[in-house]
Parts: structure tokens; sequence; C-alpha cells
């Protein structure tokens, strides 16, 4: 019985004597770098950002439409593949986030119609899938660049940011 009483008490104290300073520490450094990180991104977007999210899933739109309200962005949603083909056809949008699982038409076929037409903007893939082979596809299939969900705020930021200029990324 005093062997465990021991144990317990040098776990304790090892917990507390370093795995607890440690962890501040470390928490210090990674609020540290976040910070410089942050600070690199532009925290407002100027005005007239234009940004159309295909998305179905309305939790996605809720969350992705949110993150980019948040800096300045304007954002138009289209739920699939055909309304997004009407939408950028008709209005200026300088950038297109694009699922590409969604129903009545995919992202991919979407971006091929667009492209067929000749439309230049910056179309971006928002998806689950992960693979490699899935991005060279989509990279081959006209999207300019690939992002994976769930997706991470800042890289969703500098992307952004990259294809419309309005920061550095």
């Amino acid at each position: 019985m005093f062997q465990i009483e021991k144990a317990h008490y040098l776990a304790g104290w090892f917990f507390e004597k370093f795995i607890r300073p440690l962890a501040k520490t470390l928490s210090k450094i990674l609020m540290s770098a976040r910070s410089k990180i942050l600070s690199k991104i532009s925290v407002n977007a100027p005005p007239n950002v234009k940004v159309l999210l295909v998305e179905d899933s309305i939790d996605n739109q809720i969350v992705i439409k949110h993150v980019l309200n948040h800096v300045g962005v304007s954002v138009e949603v289209a739920s699939n593949g055909k309304e997004a083909i009407e939408k950028a056809m008709l209005e200026n949008f300088d950038i297109v986030f694009m699922d590409l699982n969604m129903p009545e038409m995919d992202g991919i076929e979407a971006t091929a119609c667009l492209r067929a037409k000749s439309y230049a903007k910056p179309i971006i893939a928002l998806t689950a899938y992960t693979r490699v082979e899935d991005r060279e596809k989509c990279l081959a299939r006209g999207f300019n660049a690939y992002l994976t969900k769930p997706f991470n705020r800042d890289l969703l930021l500098n992307t952004l940011a990259h294809f419309t200029g309005y920061a550095d990324a």
C-alpha cells in the first residue's frame, strides 16, 4: 500500500514540477507564434471583395460565411454547381470557394463548365477528400487551389489574400 501512495505522490510531484510549467511555457510560445502569423494576415479586406461560396451544407455555409464576413468580405452563397454557374456568370466575384460533392451538379463539373465559358477568376476546391490524387485531379480540372475540410481558418484567409491580392500570402 505504501508503494502505491508513494507512486501517486511522485506522479503528482512530477506533474506539478515539470508537466504543468512545460504546458504553460508551450502555450505561451504557441500563442506568440499564432499572434505573429495572424499579424501578417490583413484583418480587414478592402471594400468590394466578393466571394461566391458554393456549399450544400448549411452548417459549413454559416461557419465559412461568418469567418469571411468577419474580415469584411461580402459572401454570396450557392447550394449546388448549377446555381454556382448562374451566379458566377451574372455577378463579378473575386474568388469562388467550391465544394466538390453536391447535389444536382458537383464542383468538378461546375468548374469545368465555368472554365469552358472562359471564367478566369480563381476557383478554390473545398473538400473533405484528402488524398494526393484528389488534389491533383482538382488542379488538373481547372481549380486554382485545394483546401480540405474541416477547413483551417488561417489557411482559408491566406488563400483568400493570395488570390485576391489584398494582403501578402
